[in-house]
């Protein structure tokens, strides 16, 4: 299939809904924030985390120090 189609079918997908009636609870939407904000929590720290072992990788190090 080529890319033309593929959108085609996605477009009319999207506008043939109909509505689901559902009910969302207030609750949905504080797990919801907290789940973003966890994501983005995580995101930061194992950026950080990889950027940190980037710098000790290439620190000089002392002659005397032995560690890894």
């Amino acid at each position: 299939m080529n890319v033309q189609k593929i959108g085609l079918i996605i477009v009319f997908l999207v506008s043939a809904t109909s509505n689901a009636y559902a009910y969302i609870d207030p609750g949905t939407g504080s797990v919801v924030t907290t789940a973003i904000i966890g994501f983005f929590a995580a995101a930061a720290y194992t950026c950080r985390k990889y950027f940190y072992k980037a710098v000790d990788l290439f620190k000089p190090r002392a002659k005397g120090d032995k560690s890894n």
